[in-house]
C-alpha cells in the first residue's frame, strides 16, 4: 500500500477538514476502510456499492449490535461526504451554498467513478458531450435523501452515533481514566483551598474576642444543616470574616493563585486529550426527499421540469434503471438495481 498512499492518486478528497479555515476536524475512519479495502483485496464492485449506498445495505437502527461489518458499511458512505463545504456558519447556510456543496459531491463521484466531469451540465446541456443538463439532476435526485437541500444538516450533525462494542469499550475506558485524573485534580484543589481559606479566616478571627472565635470556630466546623439558631446568627453576623471565595482567595493568597493556574492547565491538558463522542460520518437516508427539478442556468429560483434519480443516459441504454416509484438509493428486494446498474457499467474507472 505504500506506493498508492505515496501517490498523487488520491482523488475523492481524502482529508482532515472541509478545506475552510477554522472547520471542523473529520474522522480518520474513511481513509481507514479504503486501506483495508485494498489490504483485503475487495471486489471492486462491492467496494463501490458500499461507498455509494452502504447504509442501505444493512439494517443498522434496528440491530441489535454493531457489527463491524455494519461500521465498514456506514463509515463506506463517508465518501460521499468528502466535498468542501462550509455551511456549519449561519451565513454560509443558504440554499445556494448548499446547491454549491451538491454540486461538488457529484463532481466528486462522477469523476471518480466514471471519469466524467458534470460539472458543467449543472447549468446547461454539454456541447459536445452526450451529458444533458437532466443527467445532472437525476443524479442529484439519486442522493437527495442524504443530501438535500431543503432538509440540510450542518457537517456537525452528520453524524451517525453508532460504534463497534470494541471501540465503545475502549472510549469508555480511556474516558474513565482522564476523568479520574481530572477528579483527582479537583479534589487536590478543594483540599488546598481549604486549607487556604483556614488560614485567612484564622488571619481575621484574630482582632476577635478569645470567646467569639471558638464560637465561630465551632460553627465553621459545623454543616449548615446541623447549625442551632444561635449558630446560624453567628454565621449570618459573621459571614464576612467566614466566608472566603475562590477569586477572593486568589487575590489574597499568591501560592493558592499559581496552585490554581497549574490545576486549570493540566485539565485542559486533560480535557482535550478525551475521545470525541463516537460517531460516524456518513451518509443516510433521512426520509423522503424533496423533489428534484431541473435549475435553470443553475438558479435555485429557476425551477424547471421535475426528474426523478437515475445515472448519466450516456453510460446506460437511455433509459433510467429505476423504476416508477424508486426514490432515491432506497434498496428493493436486497439490491438497488441503479447502483447495480451503475457499479456494471465498463465506463466505470477500475
Amino acid at each position: 500500500m505504500g506506493p498508492f498512499l505515496a501517490g498523487p492518486g488520491w482523488v475523492c478528497r481524502f482529508g482532515g477538514g472541509a478545506k475552510f479555515r477554522s472547520d471542523p476536524s473529520r474522522s480518520i475512519s474513511l481513509p481507514d476502510y479504503v486501506i483495508s479495502a485494498f489490504n483485503s483485496d475487495k471486489p471492486y464492485d462491492t467496494f463501490l456499492v458500499e461507498q455509494l449506498a452502504g447504509d442501505e445495505l444493512v439494517d443498522y437502527a434496528n440491530a441489535d449490535e454493531i457489527t463491524q461489518d455494519v461500521y465498514e458499511k456506514l463509515v463506506a458512505t463517508g465518501f460521499l461526504r468528502m466535498t468542501p463545504d462550509g455551511t456549519y456558519f449561519d451565513i454560509t447556510n443558504f440554499v445556494p451554498d448548499r446547491l454549491k456543496v451538491i454540486a461538488d459531491q457529484i463532481e466528486v463521484l462522477s469523476s471518480t467513478t466514471m471519469g466524467l466531469t458534470l460539472g458543467c451540465s449543472r447549468c446547461h446541456d454539454h456541447k459536445y458531450d452526450p451529458i444533458p443538463q437532466r443527467d445532472f439532476y437525476r443524479l442529484v435526485a439519486v442522493f437527495k435523501g442524504a443530501t438535500d437541500e431543503h432538509d440540510w444538516m450542518k457537517p456537525v450533525s452528520r453524524y451517525l452515533r453508532y460504534v463497534t462494542p470494541s471501540e465503545k469499550e475502549a472510549r469508555e475506558r480511556a474516558r474513565y481514566v482522564i476523568q479520574h485524573e481530572i477528579n483527582t485534580l479537583n479534589n487536590r484543589l478543594a483540599e488546598v483551598q481549604a486549607r487556604s481559606a483556614r488560614r485567612l479566616v484564622e488571619a481575621r478571627l484574630a482582632s476577635l474576642p478569645a470567646e467569639l472565635r471558638d464560637d465561630l470556630r465551632t460553627v465553621l466546623a459545623t454543616t449548615e444543616r446541623q447549625r442551632s439558631d444561635t449558630q446560624m446568627a453567628l454565621a449570618a453576623r459573621y459571614e464576612k470574616e467566614l466566608r472566603i471565595g475562590r477569586d477572593e482567595l486568589i487575590r489574597l493568597d499568591a501560592e493558592f493563585k499559581e496552585h490554581v493556574a497549574v490545576t486549570k492547565a493540566r485539565i485542559k491538558t486533560l480535557s482535550e486529550k478525551k475521545l470525541p463522542e463516537a460517531g460516524i460520518r456518513a451518509a443516510w437516508d433521512r426520509g423522503t426527499p424533496s423533489p428534484t427539478y431541473i435549475l435553470k442556468r443553475g438558479d435555485h429560483r429557476l425551477p424547471g421540469r421535475r426528474v426523478g434519480p437515475g445515472v448519466p443516459s450516456v453510460l446506460t441504454d437511455g433509459r433510467t434503471p429505476f423504476p416508477p416509484g424508486h426514490a432515491g438509493r432506497k434498496w428493493q428486494d436486497g439490491a438497488t438495481p441503479g447502483l447495480r446498474t451503475l457499479a456494471d457499467q465498463p465506463r466505470i474507472i477500475r
